[in-house]
């Protein structure tokens, strides 16, 4: 007989490690938190000594921190996504205790801020991606009440446009993009917290189709966690806004599928930022738990490639 091939070559071994690196220079949660340029852009949040507008950029490199012009407004309860060479900061909550319709944009090149055209309402607490060129804003809390919006902004046209809604209202959700299509993960609607996750594709919305899908939803209820995304999966860290979750979860879009990996901060770890590299290091910095954190934790995902003999039948 012919030999037959053992095909255990692509076979895989995972091992994930966090590292903690070094620490915010300034404890914060609620922050906008960004990956441009190989760097970290962390950008305002809630200090002890009240909201802020601090703009504090991380080289993983050096391991080291370096101050950059502060944000015109001081918000929490804020995020931002990287479109080109900028970063969009829209709405936010600010120092007088308002919610805000601004968008400031921040160039990392010339390190000045601009401001473009305002939020159709004023809101914070949303969840916030990128996709196909635009800016999306899913839910969030309007000074009011918590809402099931979804805006839209095109940054060549400087206009904002509505998309359909979400399926509940809620805010303090996490969204990250992956394979063009953006996934909504958590949320908390200031009675319940949430392990709902779904799919919104933002193509289906610009034909005039559903745009919406349900995904398997994550072992834990998490409202204020973070959401990245690498090149094969995504990962969810921290919430848990009414108690503890002493794990975190990996989702596996192809098996549409959760599993736990661990913390670095098995406590009531919420409101931080959540950000990944281009080179698959997913960094978790900042949050809340009994306290503002500075704490800046990397988690690195390593794949082992097992290479086994070849096999035969009928051979010697």
């Amino acid at each position: 007989d012919p030999p037959v091939l053992a095909d255990l070559s692509g076979l895989q071994l995972e091992a994930a490690q966090w590292t903690a690196r070094a620490l915010m220079p300034v404890a914060r949660s609620r922050l906008a938190l960004v990956a441009y340029d190989g760097k970290i852009y962390a950008i305002a949040g809630a200090t002890s000594g009240g909201v802020s507008d601090f703009v504090e950029v991380y080289d993983p490199d050096s391991n080291g921190w370096i101050p950059r012009t502060p944000k015109p407004t001081a918000v929490s309860n804020v995020g931002a996504v990287a479109l080109g060479d900028r970063i969009y900061v829209p709405g936010g909550y600010t120092a007088k205790g308002q919610v805000t319709d601004v968008l400031e944009i921040y160039d990392p090149h010339q390190d000045v801020w601009i401001t473009q055209a305002p939020l159709p309402e004023p809101l914070c607490a949303y969840a916030i991606a990128a996709a196909e060129g635009r800016l999306y804003l899913f839910g969030g809390w309007d000074g009011e009440r918590y809402v099931d919006s979804v805006y839209i902004y095109d940054p060549i046209t400087d206009r904002w446009s509505s998309g359909t809604p979400m399926y509940q209202p809620r805010g303090f959700a996490a969204a990250a993009t992956l394979n063009d299509v953006i996934y909504l993960a958590g949320g908390y609607d200031g009675k319940r917290e949430y392990a709902l996750m779904y799919v919104y594709d933002p193509r289906k919305e610009a034909r005039g189709e559903e745009p919406w899908s349900q995904r398997a939803a994550m072992a834990a209820p998490r409202g204020g966690l973070g959401l990245a995304a690498t090149e094969s999966a995504l990962y969810a860290i921290g919430g848990g806004w009414t108690r503890p979750v002493d794990f975190n979860e990996r989702y596996d879009p192809n098996a549409d599928s959760w599993s736990s990996i661990p913390t670095p901060l098995p406590a009531q770890w919420r409101n931080l930022g959540v950000a990944a590299l281009d080179d698959g290091r997913v960094f978790a910095i900042g949050g809340w738990s009994d306290g503002h954190l500075a704490v800046n934790e990397e988690y690195r995902t390593l794949l082992y490639r097992i290479h086994l003999p070849l096999g035969t039948k009928g051979g010697e």
